[in-house]
């Protein structure tokens, strides 16, 4: 019999159960085994392992909502009549436009990071400022479509490198992502697979491997009528000598990847919902 303890998260049964439950099980039971000083302030813990968080960052959302403020100021500037039309963000003498705006609501919330944003392009990637701040008016109104359709140049260049400092510890590899912009990793996985069949890549019922644990729906699209991939899941399943999971894959899951059939792999890293990195 298991000596019991005051303290489960100790024991290998309890590590073992905690491996089977949700996340928001999991919060619940973080909270339980808080002590008393803990609990009186567990209602302010930040749950991140969700898909609809219990929070959110302020300072972007503050930033977001002031530019939307520029982009209708910049839409009165070319026109505006009393039926509550206005005209369009035009390009010529954006910036100097932008930097007064600044000033005058330099203690607004949001408005240093538009500021510190604005700084970081032009120092950092010299961008024009008047084709900058015209990108982001235009944008934060929704007046155009976007060019390119895959993601706004400036935009585009400022998530390079949001991704090169936190997935590659500022030394990304050689040579340039291309970076296409979607409405969220499910979207993301179903633009993927459609690419590829619709170059040939990949066709209705071929075979692919497909590393898991990942996000259920990334499960589920290849069965979909339109794809119905034959699956091989190499799952995560490497276990310490004590019985805990590392969530990493034993070689002979990865010998399974030998089998000449399978025409790609996809994997996501680290992984979802473990956040374990391969």
């Amino acid at each position: 019999m298991e000596k019991k303890t005051n303290n489960p998260a100790i024991t290998k049964s309890y590590a073992k159960k905690m491996e089977t439950i949700s996340p928001f099980e999991l919060k619940n039971k973080l909270i339980d085994m808080a002590d008393e000083s803990i609990k009186k302030i567990a209602h302010t813990m930040l749950n991140a392992g969700r898909g609809n968080p219990n929070w959110i960052a302020t300072e972007p959302r503050e930033a977001f909502f002031l530019l939307g403020q520029f982009g209708l100021c910049e839409c009165r500037h070319a026109f505006s009549l009393e039926e509550g039309i206005a005209g369009i963000p035009q390009k010529a003498g954006i910036a100097a436009r932008f930097e007064a705006f600044l000033k005058e609501n330099e203690k607004a919330p949001g408005a240093n990071l538009l500021k510190e944003g604005y700084n970081y392009m032009l120092m950092e990637h010299a961008a024009d400022p008047d084709t900058l701040i015209h990108e982001w008016a235009e944008s934060v109104i929704g007046d155009q479509y976007p060019v390119p359709d895959r993601i706004l140049h400036f935009t585009e260049l400022i998530v390079q490198d949001y991704l090169a400092q936190e997935m590659c510890d500022r030394r990304p590899p050689k040579g340039t992502f291309d970076l296409f912009a979607t409405e969220g990793g499910t979207a993301a996985m179903c633009y993927l697979f459609d690419s590829l069949q619709e170059n040939f890549l990949l066709n209705q019922g071929d075979a692919i491997a497909l590393m898991i644990p990942v996000f259920t729906p990334y499960i589920e699209i290849p069965e979909l009528r339109r794809y119905q991939f034959d699956v091989t899941e190499i799952s995560a399943d490497q276990m310490t000598p004590d019985g805990l999971h590392t969530w990493q894959y034993k070689d002979e899951d990865i010998d399974k990847l030998k089998d000449p059939r399978i025409k790609a792999l996809f994997i996501t890293n680290p992984s979802n919902p473990p956040s374990y990195a391969l």
